[in-house]
């Protein structure tokens, strides 16, 4: 399999170094990257600077897009790869969360793959602590109460911070499971940059996950802390969450295999590019990216926020959609009502006294019929015509037209077996 590399920093370079030491797949194309390092760590690797070019590369079979830090261009880009159906890995883009929400909407008509690779999923070490938890019997530290993760930072402003978050909440959601609710706290204002900043994440299991600021930590640290109740054990994260290193005198004993998260990756790639409606990679990143964007709402309205597991789609966005609509339809019509009743109700009477003066030969009592036709006075039904009859907006447009997965269409026609 071809790999065509989007971007090339040290969040993707693992996983690129692993693509090169694959005996079947191969790093073919490599876009928008510095040209020294390409030259240096990948020689012979092909090397654009366009990177609209791997949108017409035919030779390459799937696209990795790194992180990168304009978020307006990556959005851009990870749209247009994914409406060209063309399957795509992406290397945690730090994305609108919106925006990556409707990636997944738009990967569900074109069925071409959109993962997410994330070094902590999957992670021999991670998989052996979430079993400890699971089953405290088989912790050399026993039960684990508390998971502690302190993240290093040089630059203290929101925006820096917040990615760091999303970056991290991986490792809670693998340590111990669905992240259910948020809670944050910080002694900074709420514009500006962070001196201090303590989030507490709940999930289903009792023990509790903490992540806080360490100023005097390097902005590619992470430490994680497990407190059981035999002993507490401290690991050192670096590349991206790929290297677990154990701190302490004494290493709890881990039979784990040495295998780098980026080989079994590649490993298992093969099955979810066969099955991408089964991969829920890219799911789990969009839920990361909505805990990390939970913090500032934390913060501002000073208590817990829940984080609801449900799957975005494009039905249900268009049933909220209609809903805000009726909702603010109604209320618009309310208050245009109740301001005509009172316009109305100071112009009557002059009304019908200046109809009194002009026709003197009538009954006083007969009512003010208005010089208006039919079709003005009903003017409040159209509004909620038009909006009934955008109702049958999803029957008029038809859904897009599934794609066929572009691994298969770009791979060479298979030829018929030869007998002979």
């Amino acid at each position: 399999m071809k790999f065509s590399f989007l971007g090339l920093t040290g969040n993707s370079q693992p996983l690129a170094d692993a693509i090169m030491a694959h005996p079947v797949h191969e790093l073919s194309w490599i876009y928008s990257a510095d040209r020294q390092i390409v030259q240096r760590r990948y020689p012979g690797v092909s090397f654009e600077l366009d990177w609209e070019s791997v949108l017409h590369n035919s030779e390459s079979d799937i696209a990795v897009v790194s992180p990168t830090l304009d978020p307006e261009h990556a959005e851009e880009r990870l749209r247009r790869l994914i409406q060209a159906g063309l399957p795509v890995i992406a290397v945690q883009p730090y994305i609108n969360l919106l925006a990556a929400f409707e990636m997944a909407m738009i990967q569900t008509h074109t069925r071409s793959p959109l993962l997410c690779y994330t070094p902590v999923d999957g992670h021999p070490v991670a998989a052996a602590i979430r079993s400890w938890i699971n089953d405290p019997s088989e912790s050399p530290l026993g039960r684990i109460a508390q998971v502690a993760i302190q993240s290093g930072s040089e630059n203290l402003e929101h925006a820096s911070i917040l990615r760091s978050t999303a970056f991290d909440v991986p490792i809670a959601r693998n340590l111990v499971g669905p992240i259910t609710q948020v809670s944050a706290m910080s002694s900074a204002a709420l514009k500006g940059p962070f001196d201090n900043l303590s989030i507490t994440l709940k999930t289903a299991s009792p023990t509790l996950v903490t992540w806080s600021l360490d100023r005097s930590a390097p902005a590619n640290r992470r430490t994680v802390t497990l407190m059981g109740e035999k002993q507490t054990a401290s690991f050192s994260l670096a590349l991206n969450h790929s290297c677990w290193t154990f701190q302490g005198p004494e290493s709890p004993k881990l039979d784990l295999p040495n295998t780098d998260p980026a080989s079994l990756f590649l490993e298992s790639l093969p099955d979810r590019l066969n099955q991408p409606e089964e991969d829920n990679t890219w799911l789990h990143w969009c839920q990361d990216l909505e805990i990390a964007e939970t913090v500032p709402i934390s913060l501002r309205r000073r208590r817990t926020i829940d984080i609801l597991d449900e799957k975005r789609t494009e039905e249900g966005a268009f049933k909220g959609i209609m809903s805000m609509g009726g909702c603010g339809l109604l209320l618009a019509t309310l208050a245009l009502l109740l301001m005509g009743s009172v316009i109305e109700g100071f112009r009557l009477p002059s009304k019908r006294h200046s109809y009194e003066l002009q026709n003197t030969d009538v009954d006083t009592a007969a009512p003010v019929r208005s010089a208006r036709p039919l079709w003005i006075r009903l003017w409040p039904v159209y509004p909620f015509l038009a909006f009934l009859m955008l109702q049958f907006l999803k029957l008029v447009i038809l859904p897009s037209k599934p794609a066929t997965a572009a691994l298969t269409a770009r791979s060479p026609e298979t030829p018929p077996p030869n007998d002979s």
